[in-house]
């Protein structure tokens, strides 16, 4: 696995938004959001394939 980058978190409205490194810029305007809940851990894939 590649090593963990950090992203910047910020509020926009009453939801909270995230400024990813331009490495991980994604095609089109929306992505899958996933929460593990053993962990909490939060997954973003792109929406070009179907979440698992």
């Amino acid at each position: 696995m590649r090593e963990a980058k950090t992203a910047k978190l910020f509020r926009n409205g009453g939801s909270q938004a995230d400024r990813l490194p331009a490495e991980f810029r994604s095609e089109g305007d929306e992505v899958y959001v996933r929460r593990d809940e053993a962990t909490g851990d939060v997954s973003i894939s792109s929406r070009g394939r179907k979440p698992s």
